[in-house]
C-alpha cells in the first residue's frame, strides 16, 4: 500500500513540475479565481455549489438536433488553454528583447563603474601575492610591537631596581642589542598540515578546542596533541583558554594564514 501511494506521489509531482501543467494550472485558477474563492470559504458545500452554478450561466449549441452546453468547456478548457499557449509561446518573444536590453544595461553600468573606480581585475596569482605582501607587513608590524613591548616592560622592570646611572647604562645597552631569536619555519607533516588546514577560510574569531580536532580528525588523540604543539611552536596555531568550558581553543595565526597561501591554499 505505501509504495502505491508513493508512486501516485511521485507521478503527481511530476506532472506538476512540467511547465505545462504549471502555466495550466495557474491560467485555469486566474480565469476562475471567483470560483476558486467560493470552493475555500466557510460556506456549506450545497451553498457553495450553487453560487459556482450561479457564476457560470448556461450557455448551448445546437448540433445535429442536440442542445450541447460549452460554458464549463469554454470556462475550464479552452480559455485557460489559449492563456497557457500565449504565456509558453508568445510571452518569451515578447520577454526576450527586454531582457537582452536590460542585461546590456547592466554591462554598461558595470564598465562605467569600473572606469570611473579605475578598477583592475586581478589574477589569482596576483591576488595571492598582494595578500601575502600584506600578511608579511602584518606579521613584521606584530613582530616588532610586541619586540617594543617586551623591552619596555623589561626596561622598566629593571629600572626600579637598579641603583646607579651605571647599571641603568649597562642594562640599556645590553637590551638594545639584544635580537628575537626566531625559529626557523619547517616544513609540516601531512598531520600538522590537515590540522592547519581545518582554520582555512575561516573567520579571524574561528576557534577550535583540542577535543573538536580530535573528533573531526581521522588521527589518534595523541598524535592530534603533538601535532597542535607543533603548530604552536613553528607559531601557526595559538591557543586562548576559556574558563567557560574549562578547555583552551586554538585559532590561526598570521604566519599559519602566509603558510597556507604559499603552498597553494590561498585564504580570501
Amino acid at each position: 500500500m505505501d509504495d502505491t501511494f508513493k508512486s501516485i506521489k511521485a507521478f503527481l509531482y511530476d506532472r506538476a513540475a512540467s511547465p505545462l501543467m504549471g502555466a495550466f494550472i495557474i491560467s485555469w485558477i486566474t480565469w476562475n479565481y471567483k470560483a476558486v474563492v467560493i470552493l475555500f470559504s466557510s460556506e456549506k458545500f450545497q451553498t457553495k455549489f450553487y453560487y459556482i452554478n450561479d457564476l457560470y450561466p448556461k450557455v448551448e449549441i445546437e448540433l445535429i438536433n442536440m442542445q450541447l452546453p460549452i460554458n464549463h468547456f469554454m470556462d475550464g478548457l479552452l480559455v485557460p488553454s489559449i492563456m497557457t499557449y500565449i504565456y509558453i509561446y508568445l510571452y518569451p518573444y515578447i520577454a526576450e528583447p527586454v531582457y537582452v536590453h536590460s542585461l546590456k544595461k547592466q554591462i554598461a553600468l558595470k564598465k562605467i563603474k569600473q572606469a570611473t573606480e579605475k578598477q583592475k581585475l586581478l589574477s589569482v596569482e596576483e591576488s595571492n601575492k598582494m595578500h601575502i605582501e600584506f600578511l608579511n607587513l602584518e606579521i613584521k608590524f606584530e613582530s616588532d610591537t610586541k619586540r617594543y613591548r617586551d623591552q619596555i616592560k623589561a626596561l622598566q622592570s629593571k629600572v626600579e631596581d637598579i641603583k646607579t646611572e651605571k647599571e641603568v647604562k649597562e642594562i640599556l645597552s645590553k637590551d638594545i642589542e639584544k635580537k628575537d631569536d626566531y625559529k626557523k619555519q619547517t616544513k609540516l607533516t601531512d598531520q600538522e598540515y590537515d590540522i592547519l588546514e581545518q582554520f582555512e577560510n575561516k573567520s579571524e574569531s574561528f576557534t577550535l578546542t583540542s577535543s573538536t580536532l580530535k573528533a573531526q580528525m581521522p588521527l589518534q588523540p595523541d598524535e592530534v596533541d603533538v601535532s597542535v604543539q607543533n603548530l604552536k611552536e613553528n607559531k601557526y596555531l595559538d591557543s586562548k583558554y576559556d574558563a567557560r568550558i574549562q578547555s583552551f581553543k586554538h585559532f590561526i595565526t598570521l604566519p599559519g594564514k602566509k603558510y597556507l597561501i604559499e603552498h597553494q591554499k590561498a585564504i580570501i
